[in-house]
């Protein structure tokens, strides 16, 4: 539904409406003769469908100039609400890093084509309904986890736009804190294997860090560590005397924020008597 007298000052442009006035018509033939004049507001019946309009002198209709222009109707963009975006922090565990936002908008789009809207981000609902402030697309947050919203517009018709919101933050990189090795007394075989309880190594390991926040596993080799595979037994027996035992310190909210340490185990002979 179109209000054609909106058109009317852009139409004068300047000219005094106590001199001129305008009127608006289906066809070139009924802006010519002056007949059918629309007078309310109007649904349009096609696509880019053309409209006459006649600017006339007050009093003198054959003082008069004759025009178009279109009624374009703009696809309405929809905006996805895409995933939260974390990474990972460094090791200042500080909160703060650079964000590519453009790697977001992607999922904003969907299906639709990147050449016929435009997407930006803003740090509040009102920036993004006003278009205001824009953020640069390498961002670096300001608070862990931080809010940001997203409008996404029609560039054929700015005011053509849909807003939605999402998470950027940073997931706490753990620190494996060294812990002491762990020694036990051979039993009578002297075989140098034993029963070692590796969990009573999780305190060290963890150090002042929230257990809440971060598991922790033993591995038998470092790769086995980096990669999170084949986790040992907490009631683990021993392969040989002095077997290097690799603790792995894993943020439960991402399994790729990890850290890794060691230990030796090491099983004393028990003296004969």
């Amino acid at each position: 539904l179109f209000d054609l007298s909106q058109k009317t000052n852009e139409i004068l442009s300047g000219q005094s409406s106590a001199v001129f006035q305008v009127y608006y018509y289906l066809s070139l033939d009924d802006s010519q003769n002056d007949v059918n004049r629309i007078v309310a507001p109007l649904n349009n019946t096609s696509v880019n469908q053309v409209m006459y309009y006649r600017i006339e002198a007050i009093g003198n209709s054959n003082c008069s100039a004759i025009s178009n222009f279109k009624l374009v109707v703009s696809r309405k963009p929809e905006a996805n609400v895409p995933s939260n975006y974390f990474q990972r922090d460094d090791v200042a565990n500080d909160g703060v890093a650079f964000f590519n936002l453009n790697s977001v908008s992607s999922s904003v789009l969907g299906n639709q084509n990147a050449s016929q809207f435009s997407v930006s981000y803003h740090l509040t609902q009102s920036d993004a309904d006003s278009d205001s402030n824009t953020l640069a697309t390498t961002y670096q947050n300001t608070s862990n986890p931080q809010t940001l919203f997203i409008r996404i517009e029609n560039n054929q018709n700015t005011t053509c736009f849909s807003t939605t919101s999402f998470q950027i933050g940073l997931y706490q990189m753990p620190i494996a804190n060294q812990p002491l090795n762990l020694f036990v007394c051979d039993d009578e075989s002297n075989d140098g294997k034993d029963v070692f309880d590796l969990s009573q190594q999780d305190d060290s390991v963890l150090g002042v860090q929230n257990d809440a926040d971060f598991v922790i596993t033993y591995h038998g080799s470092l790769s086995d560590a980096q990669s999170g595979l084949n986790t040992l037994s907490t009631n683990f027996t021993s392969a040989s005397n002095e077997q290097i035992i690799y603790g792995r310190i894993e943020n439960k909210l991402s399994s790729s924020c990890f850290a890794v340490t060691s230990f030796t185990l090491f099983v004393k002979p028990k003296p004969i008597l």
